[in-house]
């Protein structure tokens, strides 16, 4: 999966009718490649399962993507669980 566009990691990350394994490869993909907006993306879509929204959230916990994580907590749209994990991860990172 090296050679693809973050279109289609996220569009990898998206198709249930895909493997575990090759949603979670497409997610850390997004990760290694400093994808921050396409994981938020993830995190915020209702479509997808969510241990794969859990996923994407984790892989945002690095420090290229603290702008992003603020943003995605800032604006409230998540779960209560998933908000405070948002927010776990971001005070892990501050510290």
């Amino acid at each position: 999966m090296s050679s693809r566009t973050p279109t289609e990691y996220v569009e990898k990350a998206t198709d249930s009718s895909a493997s575990e394994a090759d949603r979670k490869e497409a997610i850390h993909a997004l990760k290694t490649a400093n994808e921050c907006d396409e994981l938020a993306a993830l995190v915020r879509n209702h479509d997808i399962e969510a241990q794969f929204r859990e996923e994407a959230l984790e892989a945002m916990g690095t420090p290229q993507c603290d702008d992003t994580l603020q943003l995605l907590v800032g604006e409230e749209v998540l779960d209560a669980d998933m908000q405070s994990r948002a927010v776990k991860i971001l005070d892990s990172m501050q510290q």
